[in-house]
């Protein structure tokens, strides 16, 4: 978790992720960061993620961002997003609209 930059946050946890938390206890930020741990511990094949940075501020969605580059490593993404700053280290991107894909775009990489 220090390769995230999660260590500070689960250290004030007493059970850590396994505490029991509320609205009350942390900021939106702070329980969708606690949310993607919790997601990786069970290192799925697959993750979709609908708007991870929404509602968030700069830092968390740095943290965010963050976990998400880690675990697509591994891992196949599906980002659900309106913001481009959330899907800008992806591989592809299908643009729908009115439920039909409106656009696709494929990253090239340079090797």
């Amino acid at each position: 978790m220090e390769d995230i930059g999660a260590t500070p946050l689960l250290d004030r946890l007493e059970n850590g992720l396994d505490e029991m938390v509320t609205v009350n206890k942390l900021s939106k930020g702070e329980l969708q960061i606690i949310a993607f741990i919790r997601a990786i511990v069970h290192k799925a094949n697959i993750y979709i993620f609908d708007e991870p940075t929404s509602n968030i501020d700069l830092r968390t969605e740095k943290m965010i961002q963050s976990i998400i580059d880690k675990i697509s490593k591994t891992s196949t993404v599906i980002i659900i997003a309106h913001r481009l700053a959330t899907i800008q280290n992806v591989d592809k991107i299908l643009k729908v609209e009115n439920g039909k894909v409106k656009e696709y775009s494929e990253k090239e990489f340079v090797k």
